[in-house]
């Protein structure tokens, strides 16, 4: 039978489907930028355009732009870290509301509780122990 994962492995596991997932955005973001450059410099040497000019201000475009792809990333890390605090607060409420369901519908069928019939097992123990001190 699996075992069923703790909370930091499915972070960790989440965290990590997030990177590949931004990796390969990054990816496609490079080849498309290198299409993008062999046609802009083609375009340029037709129409006598300085290529170096080009060529700073595509590199002063792809800074800004990692730069805005890591705070999205971070930005996505933050939501997904309050995803799933939402998610356990949910699981702890719906686990309560449960629970509480059961003790009203055992309550309903007059079936004791399982504390119900420790805390009677525990008294009787007790009167027991006392019952055998007094017979002695």
């Amino acid at each position: 039978m699996a075992r069923k994962k703790s909370a930091k492995t499915a972070r960790a596991s989440a965290a990590r489907r997030i990177g590949n997932l931004w990796q390969d955005a990054r990816g496609a973001f490079r080849s498309a930028e290198n299409q993008a450059r062999k046609r802009v410099t083609a375009f340029a040497r037709r129409n006598g355009v300085d290529t170096k000019e080009l060529v700073e201000r595509a590199r002063q475009m792809r800074g800004r732009i990692e730069r805005d792809g890591r705070k999205a990333r971070k930005a996505a890390l933050a939501r997904l870290v309050q995803l799933q605090q939402r998610a356990r607060d949910e699981r702890r409420n719906l686990t309560r509301m449960a629970d509480h369901a059961v003790a009203r519908a055992l309550a309903a069928l007059d079936i004791p509780t399982r504390r119900e019939v420790h805390e009677l097992s525990r008294r009787v123990e007790l009167l027991s122990t006392r019952v055998g001190a007094l017979r002695r």
